[in-house]
């Protein structure tokens, strides 16, 4: 019996989940993941609503990236009203933090869910952990373990 090939099924569910993702935010009323900038002497809180992933990526991006445009001391990225974050939303919070970080800005999350904290966790994203004010778990019996 043959084996089967399956170069190319990634390349391809990759596709079909992006136009679904985009179907999807099209469809909705609301967008996905709504950003609010405010600045106070020195420091600039974005302050995120919604859904937190692949789909919202570019707009939390954007939204940084006009926060730093005129960069403060500190960038605080408030997380109280974020409802969802997948490992997709801790990769563009990661390249916030390193935007921030680059340009001499300080960098710290607000309000993360505890569920956040625990996706931190087991990512092992440290430096995220260390923004949300926790440190990260040194001893190998504190991480999460996965049976494989």
């Amino acid at each position: 019996m043959a084996n089967p090939d399956y170069r190319g099924v990634a390349t391809s569910v990759d596709t079909q989940s992006a136009r679904l993702i985009s179907q999807r935010a099209a469809l909705d009323e609301k967008p996905i993941l709504r950003t609010a900038m405010l600045r106070l002497s020195g420091e600039a809180i974005l302050v995120l609503a919604g859904e937190l992933d692949l789909s919202s990526g570019e707009q939390l991006r954007e939204a940084a990236l006009e926060c730093l445009a005129d960069p403060p001391e500190h960038l605080s990225v408030d997380l109280s009203a974020v409802e969802f974050c997948d490992c997709a939303g801790l990769r563009i919070l990661e390249w916030v933090r390193l935007k921030a970080e680059a340009g001499g800005t300080g960098f710290r999350l607000l309000g993360a869910h505890p569920r956040t904290r625990r996706l931190l966790a087991i990512a092992r994203a440290d430096e995220l952990l260390a923004a949300c004010g926790m440190t990260a778990p040194t001893d190998e019996g504190q991480r999460a373990r996965i049976p494989r």
